[in-house]
């Protein structure tokens, strides 16, 4: 009596891996991202650049925005300068109205010198000044040099008149012209201060402003890095399904030949190996039965 047998396929000894936990809702977007298709190489290499190239912008944006802060300073502290060198003129020009009054009221030569002595200073501090003034005003200075020549000029008339024993003419040429000349050289001075004071406020503004963009600007960068970086991981874990699904492809087709090798080994038991492999090919076909003698 033939009979046939029930073929079983082995099992597999390694367990398959366990799945992935769905993603959280607010990462869904990026593996929606991450799955678009396109091969995962090209995906990572997208993602690497991407962040390689946000990196470099932000280090761009960094050196250009230390630069700006650089000048920025440089300029409030050009202005910072100049501001006290116009208080240092000013005060040189009402010193010498000082000794002047203390000149004619005491009649001692001393005071007379000193007034000279004051108008050095102020001539250093005028030419270092135009030098470095931010920005460069010529016509402000060629007026100021002007106002100061005849400052000077009228300042050697009164003490002209002061040496020779005029002593009424030198105080009446102070007080209608010489010292008519120094408050008009103080305006000057005290104009280009507030202009000053203007300037190195609105800088100081666009220096607060410049800080608020770029720190904006790092937020900004850091936001778009993490995205692409979360980019990133929606493509490692659509890899890893990838090679999950091939993996469990694999174990399907091991199985299949498993099981193909065992029906093929039991199956050469019975009948020739030709006739074996034709009939698990497909190619013959066989009708089992059972036949009593």
């Amino acid at each position: 009596m033939a009979s046939t047998e029930s073929i079983a396929p082995d099992d597999l000894a390694d367990d398959a891996p366990p799945d992935l936990a769905p993603p959280p809702r607010w990462l869904k977007p990026v593996v929606g991202i991450a799955r678009l298709k396109g091969t995962a190489r090209i995906k990572l290499l997208v993602g690497f650049l991407a962040i390689t190239v946000l990196i470099v912008a932000l280090g761009v944006l960094s050196i250009g925005a230390l630069n700006r802060v650089d000048a920025q300073v440089e300029t409030l502290t050009a202005l910072d300068d100049q501001k006290d060198r116009a208080q240092a003129m000013i005060y040189a020009v009402s010193s010498q109205v000082a000794f002047r009054a203390m000149a004619l009221a005491t009649e001692l030569d001393a005071w007379d010198d000193l007034i000279y002595v004051a108008k050095d200073d102020f001539a250093s501090d005028l030419t270092e000044l135009r030098a470095a003034s931010v920005p460069p005003r010529a016509a402000f200075f060629d007026n100021l040099e002007r106002l100061n020549s005849q400052f000077e000029t009228e300042s050697l008339n009164v003490s002209e008149l002061y040496y020779r024993g005029d002593l009424q003419r030198a105080i009446d040429m102070h007080i209608q012209v010489e010292h008519e000349s120094s408050s008009e050289l103080e305006i000057q001075l005290n104009a280009f201060i507030a202009d000053s004071d203007g300037l190195a406020m609105a800088e100081a503004e666009a220096f607060e402003q410049d800080r608020r963009l770029l720190t904006l600007a790092v937020v900004a960068f850091l936001v778009i890095t993490l995205g692409v970086t979360l980019l990133l991981g929606g493509v490692l874990g659509s890899l890893y399904s990838d090679l999950e699904s091939l993996n469990s492809g694999l174990q399907e087709t091991v199985r299949r030949k498993v099981e193909e090798l065992s029906r093929a080994t039991r199956l050469r038991r019975y009948v020739s190996p030709q006739l074996a492999d034709s009939i698990l090919a497909g190619e013959t076909e066989v009708t089992l039965g059972s036949n009593r003698k």
